[in-house]
């Protein structure tokens, strides 16, 4: 298995153990391979029994460091103790009380994200928002050669000068710097309209693997021929598109956009951008102090 370098690594490798667990329970109940859809349904399953159990192990973790789930809290820097109940019958002064109160430290404030955390609903928008990433990278893995490695990017750039962005008569909108005259027939510059572009590159080949842009309209598919980042220094990195990987994001996600149309478009959108942010987030260790290690919650 090698080293699982983050959470999303071990994540998916332990996800993909529990989906292997039920499709090999569906092949056994029907005598048959699975098809597609069964499969994506068999990720589903895993990713939800993977949150439930991680809910739970996040409770104990909780429990055993002074935390405690809908029950008295002990702060983790003061090292003071809780203060005693009144007896029963005895009113406290509530408005005193928040008179009294201490403005709370970034660390017991995580803490409290992490305690709602485990609701239902948060859990369920989280699940979709990390199963679409994850069915992205598994299909552009499938596609990959064999000996060739995937090292997850992913860039988050405004709408730029005029060529970066333009839309074919067929509605297919395209990332790459072209002049006016290299427009095919009906094809026009769409610069205007584009908020923000968000795209999953390889950095070990230097290909781009899908892309998002937002657009005055909500969330949809930009085919990311081309895309470039500078470093500090001025030196730039190309990414392109190989037609052979690339992942036709309309294509995976055919059935929910037939279902859930716009909706689901944002829903691909927002996944993109959350993926950027906690890897921005990642990379300028903003919340070490207030971060809890979850190299020690196994899934």
């Amino acid at each position: 298995m090698g080293i699982l370098k983050n959470w999303r690594e071990r994540w998916i490798y332990h996800r993909n153990i529990e989906r292997n667990k039920i499709i090999k329970e569906m092949e056994k109940d029907t005598g048959e391979k699975i098809s597609p859809n069964q499969k994506s349904e068999a990720t589903k399953e895993a990713n939800k029994t993977l949150f439930q159990r991680m809910r739970k192990r996040i409770a104990v973790a909780l429990g055993a460091i002074g935390i405690t789930v809908g029950g008295v809290a002990l702060a983790l820097n003061s090292g003071e103790k809780p203060e005693p109940e009144p007896p029963s019958g005895q009113e406290t002064d509530i408005d005193d009380e928040k008179d009294n109160e201490t403005p709370k430290t970034d660390r017991e404030k995580f803490i409290e994200e992490l305690q709602e955390g485990v609701g239902e609903n948060t859990n369920e928008t989280e699940e979709t928002l990390e199963n679409i990433i994850d069915e992205i990278i598994e299909k552009y893995d499938e596609k990959l050669p064999e000996g060739e490695t995937l090292d997850l990017g992913v860039i988050s750039e405004g709408s730029g000068s005029i060529g970066q962005f333009t839309q074919k008569a067929s509605g297919e909108k395209v990332k790459e710097p072209i002049s006016a005259d290299q427009l095919e027939e009906g094809q026009v510059y769409i610069d205007d309209e584009v908020k923000a572009g968000y795209y999953l590159v390889n950095n070990n080949n230097n290909e781009t693997i899908a892309g998002v842009i937002e657009t005055t309209e909500g969330y949809d598919e930009v085919t990311a021929n081309y895309v470039n980042i500078r470093d500090a220094n001025g030196n730039e990195t190309v990414y392109t598109r190989n037609p052979d990987t690339y992942v036709d994001l309309e294509e995976l996600f055919q059935d929910e956009l037939i279902e859930n149309g716009q909706g689901y478009w944002n829903n691909i959108g927002k996944a993109f951008e959350e993926h950027y942010n906690e890897r921005l987030e990642n990379l300028t260790d903003k919340v070490n102090e207030s971060k809890t290690n979850d190299d020690e919650l196994e899934f």
